[in-house]
């Protein structure tokens, strides 16, 4: 895995062979098939673990618990977020692919990572003393998957699209500023 993560700085994961990622690794190929199906296994596996590995960030954070400190957390979220597309994100842009594409494994990560996103973000989004009438579960729950969804892209084409016109920095500061806008814009 450590082999398969090495090439992914430079190689598609749509590229990876079992000969690449056994020639990186110094072993023969057929060595990858004592602990994977095949590559698309192997780069599920590199997804849970990158997955777990933003799950335990997040947590860490424990951050989008109080309206008032909706600005705050949404800075810290969003650095976090870059930190994890920095670290994981061939794989977690592999993973976004293969969810978009219905792979049902790949989206049930991508699920996990949301929920725990979202659900911070729907309960903010109730409780928003701005919003009148307040809304119901549903239509917090269909903002925040409208936020999260637009967090989640701009995340990986910050991390794919080095030449953007606008520095990533920026843009980072321009998701914290419209996700606290939307939550508590008085915060």
């Amino acid at each position: 895995m450590d082999a398969a993560f090495r090439l992914l700085a430079h190689t598609s994961p749509r590229d990876l062979t079992a000969i690449a990622i056994a020639t990186e690794a110094g072993t023969a190929p057929a060595t990858l098939y004592i602990y994977f199906r095949d590559v698309q296994d192997m780069l599920y596996a590199l997804s849970e673990s990158a997955t777990a590995d933003m799950l335990s960030a997040f947590a860490a954070l424990d951050v989008f618990h109080d309206n008032g400190r909706v600005a705050a957390d949404s800075e810290a979220f969003l650095a976090m977020l870059a930190e994890q597309w920095d670290r994981h994100g061939a794989i977690l842009y592999y993973r976004m692919m293969e969810a978009d594409r219905g792979e049902p494994r790949f989206a049930a990560l991508r699920g996990r990572w949301a929920e725990a996103v979202l659900d911070r973000f729907a309960r903010l989004l109730q409780q928003a003393p701005h919003l009148k009438p307040p809304l119901d579960e549903v239509d917090a729950y269909a903002e925040s998957i409208v936020l999260f969804a637009s967090i989640e892209r701009l995340a990986g084409a910050i991390q794919r699209e080095p030449k953007l016109r606008i520095p990533p920095e920026r843009m980072r500061a321009a998701q914290a500023r419209v996700l606290t806008r939307m939550i508590a814009p008085d915060g």
